[in-house]
């Protein structure tokens, strides 16, 4: 992105979204518009710093582009954080990132204000306000993607949750799955949580590959994308 190619807007908001693998940035005007291309940058094995320097990254492209300042910088984070101080307090799937203070960071590098929140916290309040849920009081979503996340609205209102976890399915606690669904389950169960370690993306991965390594012949190679029509026993096992 060319520098200053959207300096027409003079009031705008920049979004980062930080999932599990990667952070994206864009900037967005009053009226929900996106304004420039995405940033993105995957974010490094280990976290921490390394994750932190790869947003700030996405971010500095962003306002490159804009040329001006945002009225303010909104964060969502696949994470529990104290959405008053902008800390980051729990993230399962951003190894290095607990207690990092992650809005006064942001602060100090860009100089403008900044709001963090839980990813399907703001993802719902988005789809209420443009999307799916368009004037609608009650609301509930689910976003499945490394993590398995979401919100819920209830008579416009978003509902926290006594700890900041309501709507973040994948942490809730379930029953007993039988068989042991792919090798190291139960300790990814104890990380993560019980939903999110049999259906996210990574959960349905480790499982696909555990069920061609017990499918295949001897000395036959592992694919679990090559499973035929009706998906063989990979398919079904999924």
């Amino acid at each position: 992105m060319s520098t200053g190619t959207y300096t027409s807007h003079k009031r705008w908001a920049l979004a980062v979204d930080i999932g599990g693998t990667k952070v994206a940035a864009a900037a967005f005007g009053e009226d929900g518009k996106q304004l420039t291309p995405i940033a993105r940058r995957p974010l490094p094995p280990g976290g921490g710093e390394r994750a932190w320097h790869a947003t700030e990254q996405a971010v500095a492209e962003v306002l490159q582009a804009m040329g001006t300042g945002p009225v303010a910088i909104g964060v969502s984070v696949a994470a529990v954080v104290d959405h008053e101080t902008g800390t980051v307090i729990w993230a399962p799937n951003l190894p290095g990132w607990q207690g990092f203070p992650l809005a006064s960071r942001l602060a100090d590098r860009f100089g403008s204000r900044v709001r963090l929140d839980l990813d399907g916290h703001l993802a719902v309040l988005g789809e209420a306000w443009l999307g799916a849920g368009r004037g609608t009081a009650n609301v509930a979503m689910m976003v499945v993607g490394t993590g398995i996340g979401g919100g819920v609205l209830v008579d416009g209102r978003l509902v926290r949750g006594a700890a900041g976890l309501a709507g973040t399915f994948g942490w809730m606690a379930g029953g007993p799955v039988g068989a042991e669904p792919y090798p190291g389950w139960q300790e990814k169960c104890r990380q993560v949580g019980w939903l999110e370690s049999l259906a996210a993306g990574p959960a349905i991965l480790a499982r696909a590959r555990h069920l061609a390594a017990r499918a295949k012949p001897p000395g036959a190679a592992t694919s679990p994308g090559k499973t035929g029509g009706d998906g063989g026993p990979v398919g079904s096992g999924l």
